[in-house]
């Protein structure tokens, strides 16, 4: 099953990522897969706490 979660206009395959943070202080994420690292500006915490919600209920329901 390919997970993929969504923060603002950004899919993410979380199968490819290896490294996810949240920098609330400039409000960016940045996302490091195997090949590429990739940065999301204007992030609010909301959205962040909203793809990482979605992530986790993703997590239970695959097991």
């Amino acid at each position: 099953m390919i997970k993929l979660i969504q923060i603002r206009n950004c899919v993410i395959n979380m199968e490819h990522v290896a490294f996810i943070e949240y920098d609330k202080d400039g409000k960016s994420v940045t996302v490091r897969t195997i090949d590429d690292t990739h940065k999301i500006d204007d992030v609010s915490l909301s959205d962040w706490q909203s793809a990482i919600n979605a992530f986790s209920r993703m997590m239970r329901v695959s097991r």
